[in-house]
């Protein structure tokens, strides 16, 4: 910002010039003004003490006055000039003193332009901006690093690159919000949690904020975070300080209880959420939510769901060999996802290694988003993944990919997992 405050500086010192300039050039013309008109009025004065001198020593002479007359009178001319002198002094002083009030009153008003222009901006400028736009700058070697990694299709060191590069500039709102929303189109949940997390910090309004945490506690459950654990946790309590009724909380305690098996439980969350906010943007995926919970109880739905809602059942096998080798740590991620357009994964569904993985229905009510839900897309890629920890793709982890799979077909799909499905790279 050096560019910025050259300039500043310089128009500051071309606002005191035409604030001071004119005073200058008016208070030179006053002076030869006054100094004009002082040496005309002593010019004259000694003139007409000279010819009045003259007269007296004719009238001395003449003998019309005597000597002591003489003196008198001429005293009273002599105090006459010095009490005229002393008058054009005093004037020139007071012009002197003048001055220099009117000048420090002038400097005063220029530097107090100056400072209530700088304040003005400081409250109704842009300088925060401009200032986010200079830090937010990539440099040549930044760029050119950006290019090679797009080249070589490293999605996830862009978004590294992004993240770092706002670590330094945390108050832009507008990139962070860019990080969490292309991190959670391409299933980078942990780079979109800090992102929604940072996003919440700059936010002061507490509805917003409370979304933004319950958005940051939503992409790091769908990372394999458990959601009793303190992460997850950690933004749960943000958000519910800040607005107890916060939908988003309530959607992931849902999720989580539908994913753990309590669906009686998941059903009360879902309801909440309706009753709460009956004209919810997501309202078709709740309601489609509790029927799937509803009929995994065996009971009556309460949900009249659309005839033409579709959705395609999973089986899942993993090898005897390689599932002796997993613990309680792995967990089993089936989701299925647009086989053109957007890589955000359309369901989800969650599991243990040691669970039966059979007849899964992918389909609207495990949707992550209402507006990328399975049923608006014609062919999907299929997705199992064993992974420890996160579940975004990365080394060591177990997948198979079923593509082009046709949506309206309803299909019932049988995947094998073994030690040939391992992952040995992490695009």
């Amino acid at each position: 910002m050096t560019q910025f405050w050259i300039i500043a500086s310089i128009l500051s010192l071309v606002a005191v010039w035409i604030v001071l300039h004119p005073w200058f050039k008016r208070h030179k013309l006053e002076e030869i003004a006054v100094d004009t008109a002082d040496e005309a009025r002593v010019r004259a004065n000694v003139r007409a003490y000279k010819e009045r001198l003259r007269e007296l020593n004719a009238e001395l002479r003449s003998d019309a006055i005597d000597q002591v007359q003489f003196e008198e009178i001429k005293k009273e001319l002599e105090a006459t000039l010095l009490g005229d002198a002393k008058n054009v002094q005093a004037r020139t002083d007071n012009l002197d003193r003048a001055t220099s009030t009117t000048f420090i009153s002038l400097i005063v008003a220029a530097l107090a332009l100056v400072g209530l222009s700088a304040y003005l901006y400081n409250s109704w400028g842009a300088y925060d901006l401009a200032l986010h736009s200079e830090d937010s700058k990539f440099s040549a070697a930044e760029i050119a690093a950006a290019q090679s990694k797009a080249e070589a299709g490293d999605t996830l060191g862009l978004l590294v690159q992004l993240r770092d590069k706002l670590r330094e500039n945390p108050a832009n709102a507008e990139g962070w919000e860019l990080l969490a929303r292309s991190a959670l189109n391409t299933n980078h949940f942990e780079i979109a949690a800090e992102a929604y997390g940072q996003l919440a910090e700059i936010e002061s309004s507490p509805e917003i904020k409370a979304a933004l945490y319950g958005l940051q506690a939503q992409t790091l459950y769908f990372s394999g975070i458990a959601i009793d654990a303190p992460p997850v946790a950690d933004a749960v309590n943000k958000a519910t300080l800040l607005n107890p009724q916060d939908t988003n909380i309530y959607g992931l305690k849902a999720l989580a209880s539908y994913d753990q098996g309590q669906f009686d439980q998941a059903i009360e969350y879902w309801k909440t959420i309706l009753t709460l906010e009956p004209n919810h943007p997501s309202r078709g995926s709740i309601e489609e939510g509790i029927s799937a919970a509803e009929r995994a109880l065996g009971v009556p739905s309460t949900i009249q769901v659309p005839a033409s809602t579709v959705g395609v059942s999973v089986d899942v096998r993993i090898e005897p060999a390689l599932l002796s080798q997993f613990n309680e740590n792995e967990i089993v991620v089936v989701y299925a996802r647009a086989s053109v357009g957007p890589p955000m994964p359309l369901a989800v569904a969650r599991f243990s290694p040691k669970q039966e993985i059979n007849d899964i229905v992918l389909d609207d009510s495990l949707a992550m988003m209402p507006e990328l839900k399975l049923s608006l897309f014609e062919s999907v890629d299929v997705v199992v993944r064993i992974t420890k920890g996160s579940v975004e793709r990365k080394l060591g982890d177990y997948e198979k990919i079923i593509s082009g799979v046709l949506v309206a077909d309803q299909p019932r799909l049988s995947i094998n997992i073994g030690a040939e499905d391992i992952v040995t790279d992490s695009k």
